[in-house]
Parts: C-alpha cells; structure tokens; sequence
C-alpha cells in the first residue's frame, strides 16, 4: 500500500502486461496501468485503469510512454493529492498556505498567483475570481 495526502491510499500500481519492459513484450495487446484507490470517504476501492500508451506501435516507444504515463501518475498521486472518486485535485490538508479555516476567495487568489496557463486562460480565470469575490463578499 502507498500512503497517500489527505489519509487515502492506493495499491502498488502494476503495468499490464506484466512483461512490458522485457523484448519479448507484444505490442499487439492492449496495455495500461492499474491500482486500487482507498479514501476513508468511501466504504469501497475504486479501480483506477490508465491508457495512453497503446497508439505507440513500436515496443521502445510504448515502454517510454509507459514508463512517463506510470511516473505521472505516481506524482498526481503523491504530491497533487489527485482523487480517483471525484476526479479532482483536492487541496493537501496542512498545506502552509490554505487551510481549512482560509476563506474560498482567499484560497483562490492563492493559488490563481502560482498557476502557469495561456494568457487568455489567465484573464478568464481572473475574471471569474471577481465574480466570485463580489458573491462572498
């Protein structure tokens, strides 16, 4: 089990097939990955299947994908505290800078300052965070 932010865990996450860094690994085969996410929330697991690698038709190609596809979701995971049953990167509690008691604008703001998107993404999303300063106020 790997212990995950906000009190949830995940099985080892296995790669199908279970030979896929060998040369013998066939490409003919659907591969992905798989876990099983635990959140105290929720009495039963989810299972959680990854695909991405399979348009790759060569065997060094898709063992790379899959290798970059099993690295990030081991770091969504581990620090973006992504959450399979709702599909969100949830905040990590006893983050130094959003807590529990930080008001929604606030914590907005917060992160808005540290996000990296277009220009045009940037301008809609702090258009939105007027809105939402002018509802809470």
């Amino acid at each position: 089990m790997i212990n995950l932010p906000n009190d949830c865990k995940c099985s080892k996450i296995s790669v199908h097939p279970k030979n896929w860094q060998s040369k013998s690994a066939k490409t003919t085969t659907d591969w992905y990955l798989s876990y099983r996410f635990y959140h105290p929330e929720y009495p039963q697991p989810k299972q959680v299947m990854v695909k991405g690698m399979n348009h790759f038709k060569e065997l060094s190609q898709r063992q790379e994908a899959t290798k970059t596809l099993l690295s990030q979701e081991l770091d969504k995971l581990l620090k973006q505290a992504f959450n399979p049953f709702v599909k969100l990167n949830k905040v990590i509690v006893g983050s130094p800078e959003i807590s529990p008691e930080t008001n929604i604008s606030e914590a907005l703001q917060s992160v808005y300052k540290k996000i990296k998107v277009s220009e045009k993404t940037h301008n809609d999303i702090k258009y939105v965070l007027r809105l939402v300063d002018s509802y809470f106020l």
